[in-house]
């Protein structure tokens, strides 16, 4: 881990600008006058940087698999509770050494539920955390309203709800549920375009069967990251090398519900070799 017993740090404006063992680090001119903090007994070393949560939806005692019944949940609970559960949350993640979380919402077309969500979010921006929140744009399920109800709630969501939230900058990124029914693949396709013309950075979830699709779709809207990704192959992981797009990868999710594992080691290996070749290209120019 590359320790450094009895070892200092210089730090000025936020910014780390030496590492080194106490005594070098006291003998250098920068540091005269530098206000000393002791951390006698503890461990420096970086936050934990947590980039997919569902911090506040669904709720305890909800299901996801249950949308709207979820949402109801959300708008039922006053502002004041919701906050009160999500700190307790929070002081729990910095305990164990958090620093920045980004957290999502997903009720679905559901403006009150959403709002709601990204108000309290707002409010607990730096309290004790880093909070990021992510808009999650979630189709009505299948089933629950016909296809002409889903093309209302998907232009309102264009028209209304996403330059709302960029106005009040109530959400840092839009993040998309994507599903493989090829009926949906149209929505999903409005929706980024819709986002990245507003300016906000995407993310896509793909913890569906399908994975080369959803990496096909984050490719082709420049997204930053593809969260999920358990039903990837190694032939998904070296589609998506050397385009810059974040893999995030949740193991903790697929040991909690039983599913499979994404191929960790297969990107790893091929990002790695991206940027080998990337390299040598750039030394034989």
């Amino acid at each position: 881990m590359g320790l450094i017993p009895d070892g200092s740090l210089l730090i000025r404006d936020g910014v780390i600008e030496e590492v080194g063992t106490t005594r070098r680090v006291e003998n250098l001119a920068a540091t005269r006058g530098a206000v000393e903090i002791s951390a006698t007994g503890r461990v420096v070393m970086p936050g934990f940087v947590d980039s997919h949560t569902h911090l506040m939806f669904p709720q305890p005692g909800t299901s996801v698999l249950d949308v709207e019944a979820a949402a109801r949940a959300v708008r039922s609970a006053t502002g004041q509770r919701l906050r009160i559960r999500t700190q307790a949350s929070l002081e729990a993640m910095a305990r164990h050494g958090t620093t920045t979380v980004e957290a999502k919402t997903g009720c679905g077309p559901d403006e009150s539920a959403e709002t709601k969500l990204l108000r309290v979010l707002a409010a607990l921006k730096n309290d004790p955390l880093h909070v990021v929140p992510s808009f999650l744009f979630r189709l009505p399920q299948p089933g629950l309203s016909r296809e002409a109800g889903v093309e209302a709630a998907v232009e309102w969501v264009l028209t209304e709800l996403l330059p709302k939230l960029h106005r009040r900058r109530f959400a840092r990124f839009a993040d998309l549920a994507w599903e493989p029914d090829p009926a949906r693949q149209l929505f999903f396709e409005r929706y980024l375009r819709a986002a990245r013309k507003l300016g906000f950075p995407c993310k896509i979830h793909a913890d569906e069967a399908d994975a080369a699709a959803a990496i096909n779709m984050a490719v082709r809207h420049s997204a930053v990251s593809i969260d999920h990704l358990e039903h990837a192959t190694p032939a998904d992981a070296a589609l998506l090398a050397g385009t810059g797009i974040l893999a995030t990868l949740l193991p903790c999710a697929s040991f909690g519900n039983g599913g499979r594992n994404a191929p960790a080691r297969a990107f790893i290996l091929k990002t790695a070799v991206s940027r080998w070749h990337r390299r040598a290209d750039q030394c034989f120019r």
